[in-house]
């Protein structure tokens, strides 16, 4: 885009007071050109004056330099209010009271609005409907919305970094004491607009720009990532070094056909300053401490030894951890590293293709791989065969001059590959001894606390990045509420990132300032994986991590029923017929499925399918049921029991004269007051006498009959009946005072 209407001015130190003198004379010939009550104007040289002071601010003072990484996940175009300006800051800016300053100097120079846009909202808005441009242009006016529509893109800008722009909005007016901020339904309240590119990759200032100046107290791989090019140099001989982005394109190497493709960013050439200090904080960093930096992959960084020792190949302990202390010990990632190795000779991709496709060994330490150090080189020898690699030994930073072992062996033979003394890539017997180098990879919560990269200044490097100690959940129905706890060694939490996978895969990250989330609309009864990585003050991420959770079935009711061939019955009763046992599911949402058991105790765990059981056995028996869900959860109701108790015999009886002085008298005889008989009632089955000759729960009764035939009854607790009877045909009278018959 071009700089409408900006002129570098070096001299320029005072430039608020500057601008504002300017203005004051920009505004009569404002009123002169215009009686509208308000007015568009675009990039006057006044208002890019004052765009120049801001962005000086914001890239020296500030820590914009991160705002991509935050800020426009789900939009192009960041507002800078009174509510977010501390965002901008790291922790020790806000205490400085740099996002203050930022505040008065808004104040001063009569800012209505300041906006940081990105170029991707030109270039990716084509289609107004898409959320991101309709995120982006919220809340804007029509004239600022279309002043950013003005905003051209340079040929061929689309294919490089995104770009980002300071966008700002005036509204004054001339007054007696000069220009006065003012708002639109005023007099004479004039609009204008003005944006200047803001080169976040690199500073204003006119000092050397360094690795070292730029990532100090950031993430050092997310840090060298975003400012990879700016130590790059080229000389005479197009022998180019630096750290290369390997994204296949070729415009920040020159040799993207032969690039890795891998997204990697890797130091090549000879003039590199990689050198880095680990797991020493001597102010002369030990030469057994002393790593080169070959890379970034993924959010790591990988590094290698700067000096090696003389080994067979194979021999463990490459790098021995245990001899860190435990703060360096946090710093190294574990790793997948190919090892099968392969039998090819060719270019650097040919040779990284091969070597990736090898079997993966989780570790912590290994050897640098062919690819890397033919990656290595300066990119104008990518394109060289391995086993000519020693054409560009000079402008290869990785070049020792020794036979020095490489991590793949060469497959179909007992020989693994090694650099020689020359700089080609060849055989080498795995019985000889050769130069080894210890590489590993550090976490991406390492950060950049000092040095220049250099042999003498190398980078200083700590572990102050956050950490996920636990995730939970509580799971509803269709809803599930993610808790995240995490802390950090210095600073603090300042948003978490929630992503679900739905069963398309992970959604887009959702960032938050909460350390929860609750994400519904969910299916019941389903298992969803859930991942959150958070952010610490200090620009540091933590690892992502993962959890999975089961959403809740909507848990029914479950009621018993029995039934007869007489109709109901409640449980815990007696009956001498069949009792049908059913168990009825109501209220619940999904699929789900009863299941029965049986049992002689008070309960058990139902675990045969059927939702009704048939009971025809004799006694007393508990018939539990539970519903269970078919989803993933197994979600299951209350056990509940129904108990039957059947009993189909019928219960007897027997007659019989009570015995008189001893002497039991015949059914023939009569007495004074009738016969005396005694009715036993005998139950047969399990239920119980409930009747003995109408004689409620009693087993036996004595009546008093008369000549004639007598009928008795017995009646047991499951409804069942008995009959006996006694014929009574003679009387005999019976003398009360001589006791005789």
């Amino acid at each position: 885009m071009n700089k409408k209407g900006f002129v570098f001015v070096e001299t320029i130190i005072t430039i608020v007071f500057l601008a504002a003198a300017l203005l004051i004379l920009y505004s009569s010939y404002r009123n002169a050109i215009t009686e509208e009550k308000e007015k568009i104007y675009y990039d006057d040289i006044g208002y890019l004056y004052r765009n120049y002071y801001l962005a000086d601010f914001l890239i020296n003072k500030s820590n914009i330099h991160k705002i991509k990484d935050t800020n426009f996940e789900e939009k192009y175009i960041m507002e800078i209010t009174k509510e977010n300006v501390e965002s901008l800051f790291t922790e020790e800016q806000v205490k400085a009271k740099e996002a203050e300053e930022l505040v008065n100097i808004e104040e001063q120079l009569n800012v209505s609005r300041m906006l940081i846009v990105s170029d991707e909202v030109i270039i990716k808005c084509i289609d107004p409907n898409k959320k991101e441009c309709q995120e982006s242009y919220k809340g804007l006016s029509d004239g600022l919305t279309d002043y950013i529509k003005t905003m051209e893109i340079e040929e061929g800008e689309e294919n490089k970094l995104t770009n980002y722009y300071l966008v700002t909005e005036y509204k004054e007016k001339s007054t007696n004491e000069g220009l006065k901020k003012c708002s639109s339904d005023e007099e004479n309240c004039g609009t204008f607009y003005v944006s200047l590119k803001l080169d976040i990759n690199k500073r204003i200032e006119n000092d050397k720009l360094t690795i070292g100046k730029i990532c100090k107290e950031q993430n050092i791989s997310q840090c060298i990532e975003d400012n990879y090019d700016i130590e790059n140099v080229e000389d005479e001989e197009e022998n180019r070094s630096g750290i290369f982005h390997h994204d296949g394109n070729g415009e920040d190497s020159g040799n993207g056909e032969k690039e890795a493709r891998d997204n990697s960013y890797r130091y090549g050439g000879i003039i590199v300053n990689n050198w880095i200090c680990f797991g020493s904080d001597e102010s002369k960093c030990p030469t057994n401490n002393m790593y080169r930096i070959i890379g970034v992959f993924g959010n790591n960084l990988k590094i290698i030894k700067s000096q090696g020792s003389q080994r067979i190949f194979g021999q463990t302990n490459i790098i021995n951890i245990n001899s860190y202390e435990s703060k360096w010990q946090n710093m190294i990632e574990e790793k997948a590293w190919n090892t099968q190795g392969f039998n090819k000779d060719g270019d650097a991709l040919e040779i990284y293709q091969a070597e990736m496709k090898g079997i993966r060994k989780i570790g912590t330490s290994g050897l640098m791989y062919v690819s890397d150090y033919m990656y290595s080189a300066s990119p104008r020898y990518w394109n060289e065969k391995r086993s000519n690699y020693g054409v560009g030994k000079e402008y290869n930073w990785m070049y020792e001059g020794k036979v020095e072992w490489l991590i793949s062996p060469r497959t179909g033979s007992i020989n693994s590959y090694a650099v020689n003394n020359v700089g080609n890539i060849l055989e080498n017997s795995k019985t000889i001894s050769s130069l080894v180098r210890g590489s590993m990879y550090l976490k991406d919560t390492v950060i950049l606390t000092g040095g220049e990269g250099t042999y003498e200044d190398p980078y200083r490097i700590a572990n102050i990045g956050a950490v996920i100690n636990d995730i939970e959940g509580e799971t509803g129905y269709k809803e599930i509420e993610v808790k995240v706890n995490a802390e950090t060694s210095e600073g603090k939490i300042v948003k978490y990132y929630y992503s679900i996978d739905e069963g398309e895969g992970w959604s887009e990250w959702k960032e938050s300032t909460s350390a929860s989330k609750t994400f519904e609309g969910l299916e019941p009864d389903t298992e969803y994986p859930v991942k959150v990585k958070v952010l610490n003050s200090r620009g540091n991420y933590s690892e992502e991590k993962e959890a999975e959770f089961v959403t809740k079935y909507k848990e029914p009711e479950l009621t018993l029923e029995g039934k007869t061939s007489e109709g109901e019955i409640a449980s815990n009763k007696w009956t001498n017929k069949d009792v049908t046992v059913e168990g009825k599911t109501s209220g619940a949402i999904g699929e789900y499925q009863e299941y029965y058991c049986r049992t002689s105790s008070t309960s058990c765990e139902p675990n045969n399918e059927a939702s009704s059981v048939l009971d025809t056995s004799e006694g007393e028996e508990n018939i539990c049921f539970r519903t269970i869900s078919t989803g993933v959860s197994k979600s299951k109701s209350e056990i509940k029991c129904f108990k039957t108790k059947i009993d189909k015999q019928a219960p007897t009886c027997d007659v019989a004269l009570i015995e008189k002085d001893g002497v039991t008298k015949s059914n023939e005889l009569w007495f004074e007051n009738g016969v005396p008989l005694k009715i036993t009632c005998t139950e047969e089955g399990p239920s119980g006498i409930k009747s003995c000759n109408e004689n409620k729960n009693s087993q036996s009764e004595v009546v008093t009959k008369t000549e004639g035939e007598n009928s008795f009854k017995v009646i047991d607790n499951a409804g069942n009946t008995g009959e006996c009877t006694a014929n009574i045909t003679k009387h005999t009278w019976y003398n009360s005072r001589t006791r005789s018959w």
